[in-house]
């Protein structure tokens, strides 16, 4: 899922056996729970830092405004 643009376009052309409408329906319709998904990360995140000795005054940022823009007037 590396590409510059992130989109159902581009990542169903990555992906086998796919296209773009299903993924779009899976990622929209789909019943799976985010908040589900976040907390696995955090889990894992948190036994990686346990395991490096590095639990103590330790954070995560997450920084979503570090997408390129494209053009002058976009907005991203």
């Amino acid at each position: 899922m590396v590409s510059r643009r992130r989109n159902c376009q581009v990542m169903a052309q990555e992906l086998q056996n796919t296209s773009q409408q299903c993924l779009h329906h899976f990622i929209t319709v789909g019943k799976w729970c985010y908040s589900k998904l976040m907390d696995k990360i955090t889990l894992d995140f948190w036994h990686l830092l346990q395991q490096c000795g590095l639990e103590d005054d330790t954070c995560f940022i997450v920084d979503e405004s570090g997408n390129p823009k494209k053009g002058k007037l976009s907005a991203g």
